[in-house]
């Protein structure tokens, strides 16, 4: 059976110029990958930016949590969500 997606996303190469400014500003540099939620809510790329930006301040935050408790505190929500994998 073929996979059949359920969520709208924004392709990399679209023609809407804010989802490619987005695409550009959240994706790694060294990878070329753009991040899982980014490509989720790329149709409102604004909205995009913000989850993104957010996620960098909390995760970038050099005061704040250590990569263990921000990877065990991503596990727990993962669980909470119902996430399989």
């Amino acid at each position: 059976m073929p996979w059949k997606p359920w969520v709208e996303i924004e392709k990399r190469d679209t023609t809407n110029t804010e989802a490619k400014k987005m695409y550009d500003e959240v994706m790694d540099k060294t990878t070329k990958v753009i991040p899982d939620l980014a490509r989720l809510t790329s149709t409102t790329p604004q909205i995009a930016l913000d989850i993104n930006r957010l996620h960098d301040s909390i995760a970038d935050n050099k005061t704040g949590l250590s990569v263990k408790e921000i990877e065990i505190a991503a596990l727990i929500v993962a669980n909470f969500n119902g996430c399989v994998h």
